[in-house]
């Protein structure tokens, strides 16, 4: 099969409800997340043109990259969960779920305006930061000053190029 002329929505992938894992890498022209999509260790997906996770949409990295030539765009109700590598410039209205342990990696400039939030396991000292998010630029701030976990609370640090929690 053949197709001749300009881009066709078949084109484009969209999880819609339920759930997808991503088990080895794929490609897209565009991709629209408004179910569940898991990013395992080592895999990568790219979404030429745009990925962009939609209200009750969530992106889920366990280690994977998400690549795009333009963004990634994670709108208002939205959710990136997780640690790995983000190859595009990110845009995020939605939540920021971060992993204490490992942060996610944004190859890109990174624009926020929405929340913070935090999963997985680890725990810092009183005064002890952890970088959560490094980005070539980041501008915006997340709409909470600080996040609670696992019974601590930690203040949010900006810097030109990266988040960093300080615990209380």
């Amino acid at each position: 099969m053949q197709e001749n002329g300009s881009p066709k929505a078949s084109w484009c992938a969209k999880i819609s409800q339920g759930s997808a894992l991503a088990d080895k890498d794929a490609a897209f022209l565009g991709l629209e997340i408004s179910g569940k999509l898991t990013v395992k260790s080592g895999v990568n997906v790219e979404a030429r043109n745009e990925l962009r996770v939609g209200d009750k949409g969530q992106l889920i990295l366990q280690g994977g990259s998400v690549e795009s030539l333009r963004w990634v765009d994670v709108q208002e109700g939205a959710v990136l969960t997780g640690h790995g590598v983000v190859n595009a410039a990110l845009y995020s209205k939605g939540t920021l779920a971060l992993s204490l342990g490992k942060p996610l990696v944004v190859k890109g400039s990174a624009q926020l305006s929405g929340k913070l939030s935090l999963i997985g396991q680890g725990k810092a000292k009183s005064g002890q930061g952890i970088t959560v998010l490094k980005a070539e630029s980041i501008s915006g701030r997340f709409v909470n000053n600080e996040v609670s976990f696992a019974g601590k609370s930690y203040s949010i640090g900006y810097t030109a190029t990266s988040i960093t929690l300080t615990a209380k």
